[in-house]
């Protein structure tokens, strides 16, 4: 898939997914999965406790 065919609607097709709030990572990308053609995922990790504060 080439990123200059496809336009995407961020604002409609984006969901932020995190652990411990009734559903895990895993599952959400296993459900995207199971129901889409084509799938796109960007990540980004997290760790409060190596995060300086400012």
């Amino acid at each position: 898939m080439s990123e200059s065919n496809h336009l995407i609607n961020f604002a409609t097709s984006s969901e932020l997914i995190a652990n411990g709030e009734g559903r895990n990572v895993l599952s959400a990308i296993e459900d995207g999965l199971r129901n889409c053609d084509e799938f796109l995922i960007s990540v980004a990790f997290n760790c409060i406790s190596r995060c300086s504060r400012i």
